[in-house]
């Protein structure tokens, strides 16, 4: 069973911290990924928290 999950809840990776660069590896390799935020998920419910709580213009 899933549970909703806030934002709050989940690890915000930045770049050049921890974690950002190891959660790009293996995706889209064709070109260089450079996101200012990086929110690792660990399925649909993790997903959802990111993008409802996103900031406007986000």
């Amino acid at each position: 069973m899933t549970f909703p999950r806030h934002l709050a809840d989940l690890p915000l990776l930045r770049p050049g911290g921890p974690g950002h660069d190891d959660e790009l590896a293996g995706f889209q390799t064709g070109f260089a990924q450079r996101p200012d935020l990086v929110v690792p998920s660990c399925g649909t419910a993790d997903v959802t928290a990111a993008v409802r709580t996103r900031p406007i213009g986000g």
